[in-house]
This record gives C-alpha cells, structure tokens and sequence, in this order.
C-alpha cells in the first residue's frame, strides 16, 4: 500500500499567526488556506483552531457589568458584515440582501481610544438596532455613544446617544 505524502511542515511563529487572521479576514476553505502556506489541509485545521484558543484566552474582553463600574466617555458602536460560505441548512437566514451574499453580522462597541468592549455574532438577515437590542449591553448613563444611522431609536435605550441626522434634499422649484 502505498503511502500518501501530505504537506506537513514546520511554520514559524509569524506564518502560524498570519495563516489565523488571514483565515479570519478572508474565510477561505481550509484547502485553499493549505495551498497558500503549502502544508495540508488538516494541518491547517489544528494551527487554526490551537492559536484561535490561545487568542481567546490571552485576548478577554470586559464582563457587562465593568462598563457600568469604569465607564469610558465615548463609545462607538457599529456592525460588520462578514461573508461566509452558503450553509447547508437554514440559508435564508445568512443571506444578506444588502451583500447579496451569506453573512455573519458583528457588533462592536469600542472605546473612542479603540479599546473592544463587546464583540456579539449573529446571522447575516438582521438588523443593526435588534441585534443591540437583544446584546443586552450596559452602558453607564453618563457615557456618550455615537452611531451609526441603523441605529434609529437607540435613544430609547441610552439617552446620550448620538446619530447622524441626514439632510433631505429640497428641490427647488
């Protein structure tokens, strides 16, 4: 029987940090990931997987109620779209009209000096204002939060938001 030669090899430091964030950035399969630093496809999976647990434990963010504690003075809050592969099962509710593709959407409140203070995942059909809704984030009264326009009613929830107001255009006649 002969033996199948796999694509295994030693990667540096650097190349094992940048095979994770290129997967996380980009989201290819784990095939053509193996093509790009030329190891095999299952040695891919375990250096993903190894440094994305390393990354979750060295990389904590706040618990809800430190927000309240230590509160910053500016928040920005605001989603990503991030594309994914189309699932087998419940496609509809991954596809993102806005994308025209399947999507993972990701909340981030930040710190105005960029510091992460909740990260929340949900599928690509949801609006920006539910998932804040149903994130059930804290924040102190006295912090002022800037949005984005998808978050219309927010002010309902934190007094000291702010939004963009758009200009309509007048035509004149």
């Amino acid at each position: 029987m002969k033996k199948r030669g796999l694509k295994k090899s030693k990667l540096s430091l650097e190349d094992v940090v940048l095979l994770t964030f290129y997967y996380l950035r980009h989201y290819p399969t784990f095939k053509n990931l193996s093509n790009i630093f030329d190891i095999s496809e299952s040695y891919c999976y375990k250096i993903y997987y190894k440094i994305v647990r390393i990354l979750a434990k060295v990389g904590t963010l706040p618990n809800r109620k430190s927000l309240l504690e230590n509160p910053p003075e500016t928040l920005i809050i605001d989603v990503t779209e991030q594309p994914i592969e189309r699932p087998i099962k419940g496609q509809k509710q991954y596809y993102s009209g806005k994308k025209k593709q399947h999507t993972i959407k990701i909340q981030i409140l930040a710190s105005s000096i960029g510091k992460i203070l909740s990260v929340e995942c949900t599928k690509g059909k949801q609006h920006d204002f539910s998932i804040f809704k149903k994130s059930d984030v804290l924040i102190h009264p006295n912090s002022e939060l800037l949005a984005d326009s998808g978050y219309q009613g927010i002010n309902k929830f934190h007094k000291n938001s702010i939004i963009p107001i758009e200009k309509r255009n007048s035509s004149y006649i």
